[in-house]
């Protein structure tokens, strides 16, 4: 059980073997998270950190950087697309980034710039365990360990979240403080 010690806890200031004992209780117990960092090397060292020593490490790790998609093609991209068969019937068609990594990690950098309608569907996936690609009523269960990151401070996400999002999130928050982009000093944060 991690406890309270995940509610917005830094990294900074722990020595090396406790960093590292949270971020594996992190990845031991596939919890959604939050990674926030002003540096996107830092975000991006902790999430596959956390998907290396948890018990996924040889499953796909499924990077997105949400900023770079387009706002009017995320839903698609995320949750995929159901097509009609011959018969009529859906079929998922286009496998979204989350089926694509069920079984393993999906890493979700500066999700915070997601569309409020994303960010709805996203906390559904944290309560249901399951998607509904778009254009389908059938709901797909997916096991998929949720990283999302932001460079925004949580109080920022606070007001950039829809709440359904930020309540599921916002107590699973690790902050790690911003090394000058150079990931060589991550590993006095995090060593095994």
């Amino acid at each position: 059980e991690l406890g309270a010690d995940l509610i917005k806890v830094g990294l900074e200031g722990r020595d090396g073997a406790a960093k590292s004992n949270f971020l594996k209780r992190c990845a031991e117990n596939a919890y959604s998270l939050v990674v926030v960092s002003p540096g996107p090397a830092e975000r991006l060292e902790a999430a596959m950190t956390i998907h290396a020593v948890g018990d996924r490490p040889r499953r796909s790790f499924v990077r997105v950087q949400c900023g770079g998609l387009d706002p009017s093609e995320v839903d698609r991209v995320l949750f995929g697309v159901a097509m009609p068969d011959s018969t009529g019937r859906p079929r998922l068609g286009l496998k979204g980034f989350i089926i694509q990594s069920s079984g393993g990690t999906l890493f979700l950098d500066d999700f915070d710039v997601l569309p409020p309608r994303t960010q709805i569907r996203l906390a559904q996936l944290i309560e249901t365990g399951s998607v509904r690609p778009c254009d389908s009523y059938e709901p797909i269960e997916v096991d998929v360990h949720l990283i999302c990151a932001t460079s925004r401070t949580m109080e920022a996400c606070s007001t950039a979240l829809v709440p359904q999002l930020w309540f599921q999130l916002a107590p699973r928050c690790i902050e790690i403080p911003s090394l000058g982009g150079s990931t060589s000093k991550f590993g006095n944060i995090v060593t095994f």
